[in-house]
């Protein structure tokens, strides 16, 4: 390899290293614009952030999995994810019992029920409203669970890696 080509491989990488920063962020980073989808929202790569073993991603992939899949499907999901792999009281444990509770009864979750969660998440699970803030997070957390289209893979590695994580004790 040459200098000029070592040097390409440099830039290369920088501006690789700029775009994916661009993308996490959500606004430009030198000169980079991130990929965003309608709503003008980072668009999540779940490839890259389940190689980073980032957990919160795992759980969304898993809740997205749930909401997409029929019946049969999410029923052996169902019976390989424990409500333990998400923290406790937290919006996505939330969401999870709220699907399971569903599916017990026959039914899916529509969108307009994902978006009442997100409203009486704080009442049912802290005995007060949540803050606007809060709220915000949670129909952010609703919209990406709405858009994410996980792979079989990407379930099955997020699945993996809650488990890990949980068998040493930092779920």
């Amino acid at each position: 390899m040459d200098r000029e080509e070592h040097d390409n491989g440099g830039e290369q990488a920088a501006e690789g290293a700029a775009r994916h920063l661009a993308n996490l962020l959500g606004r430009e980073v030198a000169g980079f614009t991130p990929v965003t989808r309608s709503g003008g929202e980072p668009e999540l790569n779940l490839d890259v952030e389940l190689a980073r073993q980032n957990i919160g991603v795992g759980r969304l992939t898993i809740l997205a999995a749930l909401l997409a899949a029929e019946a049969p499907e999410r029923s052996q999901l169902l019976s390989t994810v424990r409500p333990d792999l998400f923290r406790d009281k937290s919006f996505d444990q939330f969401l999870f019992s709220r699907i399971a509770a569903a599916h017990g009864r026959g039914e899916t979750l529509s969108p307009p029920e994902l978006e009442a969660c997100a409203q009486e998440f704080g009442g049912a699970v802290w005995d007060e409203p949540s803050d606007q803030r809060s709220l915000q997070g949670y129909r952010f957390t609703v919209r990406q669970l709405l858009r994410l289209k996980p792979t079989p893979s990407q379930v099955e590695r997020s699945i993996r890696l809650l488990q890990t994580r949980a068998s040493r004790g930092s779920a």
